[in-house]
């Protein structure tokens, strides 16, 4: 069975890369940007998204 993915969550610096998710949950995810390779969270509760910064391993 395949799911419809109702919501869409853009790119809050390039706006061009998306991300989506067929329910809404009460969790954050962090993404980097597949177009301009920049970091940003979103909050699936509000489907916002953030700009973050990106965090190196040390």
């Amino acid at each position: 069975m395949i799911r419809e993915m109702k919501y869409k969550v853009r790119c809050p610096y390039c706006g061009r890369d998306e991300v989506l998710a067929d329910n809404k949950a009460d969790i954050r995810t962090s993404i980097i940007c597949r177009k301009c390779k920049k970091a940003f969270t979103i909050d699936w509760n509000t489907l916002i998204a953030t700009p973050s910064k990106k965090v190196k391993k040390e």
